[in-house]
């Protein structure tokens, strides 16, 4: 019988927010180990296997942008015993191939798309206590449900709101509030504004 290795890793997202803090957990699960971010895919399998020859320390290896010209290579060793950690990010849409279900299969597979509203709202309370923003307990679920369970989504819109709140004394954020901040009429307000300046 065939279990998914815990030490190989793989995370469907584009949000860089998403992609840091995931990285910050592996790092906290494995402290003893160092960290090795690469580029490339050459340079991913170079310090997944040859490098290995060489250096015996533990590591973290992590390959930025898991591209689909690269699925053969890296499927051809996901399978490998190995005391390393990797983490694949993949950042684009997920190619429907043998390659890839090879990876998929061989990793523990996290995509922020699966996460349910209250897993959403524990992320966008995080995002406004970042903010310094005073909010009432039902505050980030009522986002959540005003704008989608898509994380990436929810981290833009939460950008927003930062940049809103950051020239005011303002620190207040009520549902009121987000009922202007997160309507669909407030967005289209500001593409018609822009496209009067041009």
């Amino acid at each position: 019988m065939s279990t998914t290795p815990d030490n190989k890793y793989l995370l469907k997202t584009e949000c860089t927010f998403l992609i840091d803090n995931f990285i910050d957990k592996v790092k906290m699960e494995y402290p003893d180990h160092k960290t090795i971010s690469c580029d490339t895919s050459d340079d991913f399998i170079n310090h997944a296997t040859v490098a290995n020859i060489f250096d015996n320390s533990k590591k973290i290896i992590i390959l930025k942008d898991l591209d689909p010209d690269s699925l053969d290579a890296i499927s051809a060793i996901i399978n490998c015993d190995t005391p390393d950690v990797w983490v694949l990010i993949l950042k684009q849409k997920a190619p429907k191939t043998k390659a890839y279900t090879v990876i998929k299969g061989a990793c523990r597979y996290f995509s922020p798309k699966d996460l349910d509203e209250a897993q959403c709202a524990v992320w966008v309370r995080k995002w406004l206590e970042d903010l310094k923003l005073i909010f009432s307990e039902d505050i980030p679920l009522y986002i959540v449900t005003r704008v989608g369970t898509d994380i990436s989504k929810l981290h833009n819109e939460i950008k927003k709101v930062s940049a809103y709140y950051s020239d005011s004394n303002d620190r207040i954020l009520t549902q009121t509030g987000c009922d202007e901040f997160f309507s669909e009429d407030v967005e289209a307000q500001y593409y018609e504004i822009v496209e009067n300046f041009y």
